[in-house]
């Protein structure tokens, strides 16, 4: 069930309505049905996998708490681990496997075609997995207790905002929240629906818009120059923001409705002055996971041997691993890869860069100095979103070897023709852009929402009502699905 469907509308507002007319001890009920309603809308069948790393982990969690044997701990920690990466390793990499041992044997002069299955992946399930790994790590660890009542856990897991593209949240912020008892609060339901509606402007105005432009280009990259090309992975990043974060934004509000509140997971990525500064602004809830449950711990492990050869080898492993957790191709690996050797590079040379800026006096003009950063992030990130984006490993290189063959395509006659676009779609994204990025910025010490609140009856309506009737009046409606929900 997308948000941008009607069906969500429905499932939303006989949720939210039903939630503050029961009990407090009955919600959780609700809130798991609601839950479950919405991930089986895809595929009821499925519900079957959510609910086996559910019981798993479950089980693993009171297990681990009954026993100080730190032996005994881990085998139940395994047991979680094999059972949620057994699951999300068959059903997102089996294919990829398959492909790669045929592609071997056919080169070892061994005939063997594979196997030919077509494994749908279930949505959201490298989400929810993450999710409750997070769990049976931190209980292992002795940071969080574990839930005695298995329908709380249950809802800890499917809780349906943030189900099936997150953001991943961790244990000790949601769990409580859900047994928390709420009354309904007005000032936090507005600043709730205030959410959705930015996050409905987002992917209806700009995200839905920008996807048509950037499905041509990837599509047809012979009919484009190598500018076009080059331009268009920075083009997608901003497309792939705006789709991403409007999810994150409705989830958010959607809870804040229901008093529970969901982690930020962005914070002004294109405000970055590095890789790295975007790598810690861009999908916070992963980022922290990866940091807290994998490159801390190996970057403790190796600082033994070598402490740059540890955050060396700590950060390649995890972004390798990141581009994997996005999807079954080796595009996505080279993808983390690249990033991580990028952000290595950048860590290793920080005095020398330094140093040169000083000299250059660049340092002393900060305009300038934001310029040349920004414009070293895009180019660096335009290369790597063509991995991200394309389909395969060989389409990407295809697209990069079309970047770098000239070609007589003219850079601005008919070039909005073949983005399937017309000059008032692009006023739009241009504009809806501007806007965001204004409301960003003025946002960046305070929610904007508490500055809003405190004006006038009058003027806040007002602003409601015109953000409400130009998503109505703009927005597009084509039940486009979000990008991360094939992650």
């Amino acid at each position: 069930m997308s948000f941008i469907s009607i069906e969500y509308v429905i499932l939303f507002i006989t949720a939210i309505s039903l939630y503050y007319i029961l009990p407090h001890k009955f919600r959780w009920i609700l809130l798991l049905a609601a839950s479950y309603t919405f991930y089986m809308f895809w595929k009821p069948s499925f519900i079957i996998l959510l609910l086996a790393s559910t019981s798993v982990d479950y089980f693993a969690a009171i297990q681990m708490s009954k026993t100080d044997n730190k032996r005994k701990r881990k085998m139940f920690l395994l047991l979680s681990l094999f059972v949620n990466l057994g699951l999300l390793g068959f059903f997102k990499y089996f294919g990829m496997v398959d492909t790669a041992v045929s592609s071997l044997l056919l080169s070892a002069g061994i005939n063997y075609a594979g196997t030919g299955w077509n494994i749908l992946l279930p949505i959201g399930i490298s989400f929810y997995t993450f999710q409750t790994i997070g769990y049976t790590i931190d209980v292992y660890r002795g940071t969080v207790q574990p839930e005695k009542h298995f329908g709380y856990f249950a809802l800890y897991v499917s809780f349906f905002p943030q189900l099936v593209a997150g953001p991943i949240e961790r244990a000790s912020n949601l769990l409580p929240q859900l047994k928390k008892k709420f009354h309904f609060d007005y000032a936090q339901s507005v600043e709730g629906m205030m959410l959705i509606c930015w996050g409905f402007f987002k992917k209806a105005i700009i995200a839905d818009r920008l996807a048509i432009a950037i499905d041509s280009i990837f599509a047809t990259p012979e009919e484009f120059s190598g500018i076009h090309l080059f331009v268009s992975g920075a083009v997608f990043l901003y497309q792939l923001y705006f789709d991403f974060s409007s999810y994150t934004d409705i989830a958010r509000g959607t809870a804040k409705i229901l008093g529970i509140n969901l982690m930020i997971n962005f914070r002004r990525p294109f405000a970055a002055r590095t890789i790295s500064d975007l790598w810690s602004r861009w999908h916070i809830s992963l980022t922290s996971w990866f940091a807290s449950y994998l490159s801390v711990p190996l970057y403790k492990k190796f600082r033994k041997l070598n402490k740059r050869f540890a955050y060396i080898l700590s950060t390649i492993i995890t972004l390798a691993i990141c581009g994997l957790w996005h999807g079954a191709d080796w595009s996505f690996i080279v993808w983390g890869a690249f990033l991580a050797i990028v952000m290595i590079f950048g860590n290793l040379t920080r005095p020398f860069r330094k140093k040169v800026k000083s000299k250059l006096k660049i340092d002393k003009m900060p305009m300038l100095n934001r310029t040349l950063e920004f414009i070293g992030v895009m180019s660096t990130v335009t290369i790597a979103m063509v991995f991200f984006r394309a389909p395969d490993i060989s389409s990407a290189i295809s697209f990069f070897r079309q970047m770098f063959t000239p070609n007589n395509v003219p850079l601005f006659t008919g070039l909005l023709e073949r983005l399937n676009i017309n000059r008032i779609e692009l006023a739009i994204i241009a504009t809806g852009c501007l806007i965001v990025e204004i409301v960003q910025y003025m946002g960046r010490n305070r929610r904007l929402f508490e500055k809003l609140s405190t004006r006038k009856p009058v003027f806040r309506y007002a602003v409601y009502l015109g953000i409400i009737m130009t998503i109505l009046i703009l927005g597009k409606f084509t039940g486009s699905p979000y990008i991360y929900f094939q992650f």
